[in-house]
């Protein structure tokens, strides 16, 4: 089957999924995690959000598969390509489903899929190095991987989550995302990996430090996107070997007006 006949199947489906869901009562259940006795709410949206999320897997593996350099491809680098739709996706459910006209869901769910086809078809091309469509995609690949991680954050800062939730939740988010901007060639996945988790491991840090500090909404959420976007942007042009004098100046320059900003907000 070509690929663009995958990718319809898989954004069909979910569109369809969403749909119906909207016309049934999803039902809900608690867990209590037995060392920190956190009780969790996963509502009959976040769960369809859950399978929804691991389906579309299933099928960017058969998408990745497809190409032949990557055809031997392992599990760590067909799995680096599903954060981005599959974090949208997660996230997207339960949001679709507190909308409260019918006009918004048919809307929004459409906007969903629009999105999703636009990543799948986007790391499609991404996989053919050299051609006319490859920088076009990397770019909106990783201009979406930002918008999705701004949001996710501004999210977990909004979930009155526990604070160690909250980090770890920060953590995760910045790790998956992290894995979209840096993959490379599936010979250096783990290098990718490696950067990948150090990234969520810094933000994860940051995120406990500015508990600390009184930030407020859009500024607190700017404070965990800043240095995720710092980090990936330096270590996608240090993994791409184009990272000069110059694109450092730039980035050092860049942290400390962020952080200059963050300082006068606080003060």
């Amino acid at each position: 089957m070509h690929p663009y006949g995958q990718i319809s199947i898989i954004v069909g489906l979910v569109l369809i999924v969403v749909l119906l869901s909207f016309l049934v009562a999803l039902p809900s259940r608690d867990v209590i995690l037995p060392v920190v006795n956190w009780q969790i709410a996963f509502s009959g949206p976040w769960f369809l959000g859950i399978v929804l999320a691991a389906t579309i897997y299933l099928g960017i593996d058969a998408l990745v598969h497809s190409y032949p350099p990557t055809y031997h491809a392992g599990l760590p680098y067909t799995l680096s390509y599903w954060p981005l739709p599959g974090l949208l996706t997660l996230a997207a459910i339960p949001t679709l489903h507190s909308l409260q006209s019918p006009l918004l869901w048919i809307g929004s769910t459409a906007l969903l899929a629009f999105l999703l086809a636009a990543i799948l078809i986007a790391q499609y091309h991404a996989l053919f190095p050299g051609t006319r469509l490859y920088r076009m995609s990397r770019w909106l690949l990783a201009l979406l991987s930002y918008l999705l991680a701004f949001a996710l954050f501004h999210s977990i800062r909004a979930s009155g989550a526990p604070v160690l939730l909250r980090v770890l939740a920060a953590g995760a988010v910045s790790s998956a995302l992290a894995l979209e901007v840096l993959r490379q060639k599936s010979e250096q996945i783990r290098r990718t990996w490696g950067y990948a988790l150090i990234v969520g491991l810094l933000v994860s840090q940051m995120a406990w430090v500015f508990t600390y500090w009184p930030l407020r909404d859009l500024m607190a959420t700017f404070a965990l996107f800043w240095p995720f976007y710092l980090l990936t942007s330096a270590l996608h042009q240090y993994l791409g070997d184009q990272l000069t004098r110059g694109v450092v100046a730039e980035f050092l320059l860049l942290g400390l007006f962020g952080f200059a900003a963050l300082w006068f907000v606080v003060l």
